[in-house]
């Protein structure tokens, strides 16, 4: 996310203190804040994605079977 919508959401953030947000700037928020949290997101699975349980002191999983069958 640029740096200039994260200050754009500051921004927002500061007038609706002061004042309720128009519409169009209630529209614009929505839009910066689902941006600003889908990049999170993003980050959080990548930096999960490198960890292992013996990271965490667990002992590794098991590997997975196949699939079960119904008897």
């Amino acid at each position: 996310m640029k740096e200039e919508e994260v200050a754009r959401i500051n921004e927002l953030a500061r007038i609706k203190k002061e004042r309720p947000l128009t519409p169009a700037e209630t529209a614009e928020r929505k839009v910066l804040y689902e941006k600003y949290l889908k990049g999170i997101r993003r980050n959080i699975r990548s930096q999960l994605g490198t960890y292992r349980p013996e990271d965490f002191g667990d002992p590794p999983l098991p590997p997975e079977e196949g699939a079960k069958k119904n008897s």
